[in-house]
């Protein structure tokens, strides 16, 4: 197969996008920032371009599964699913029923505020008041430098 002229000069400018979406404006790759259990209820500030990962322990074989409830779509954008990682020490040989660390991430699209919620349950039981629940804030900007701010 030859590629044709117009072809080629696409794919460069599609590679050349990609390119430049995974890097900062010093050309540097992006690293998702990321929070934790630790972090409920805690503001962090992002530019647009730039990801939040949210992980938090988790055990799907148990049924239970980490589900986000709430944020709004016109400042982050979720990118695919909620994913499942094992704990460490069980990452050489996965271990069929072993707990680990589910991951949401998300995309800063726009400037904003919206809040991140997630709801730890089974998704065939109804909605329970005790179900555990994890919540941020996102402060999203454009064109300045990203920080990460605690409340107390």
């Amino acid at each position: 197969m030859r590629l044709q002229p117009a072809t080629g000069i696409w794919a460069l400018g599609a590679l050349i996008v990609v390119s430049l979406r995974s890097t900062d404006d010093a050309g540097h790759p992006r690293v998702p920032r990321r929070m934790s259990e630790a972090d409920q209820g805690q503001t962090i500030e992002l530019r647009t371009g730039e990801q939040l990962q949210i992980a938090l322990s988790g055990n799907p074989s148990t049924g239970y599964n980490w589900e986000v409830t709430a944020f709004d779509p016109a400042i982050l954008q979720s990118v695919g699913d909620i994913a499942f990682e094992q704990t460490p020490q069980h990452t050489r040989r996965p271990i069929v029923g072993a707990g680990g660390t589910l991951i949401a991430t998300f995309a800063a699209v726009a400037a904003g505020t919206t809040t991140v919620e997630l709801c730890y349950r089974r998704p065939w039981e109804p909605r329970n008041p005790a179900d555990q629940t994890f919540a941020v804030v996102v402060v999203c900007a454009k064109g300045i430098q990203a920080s990460s701010k605690r409340s107390n």
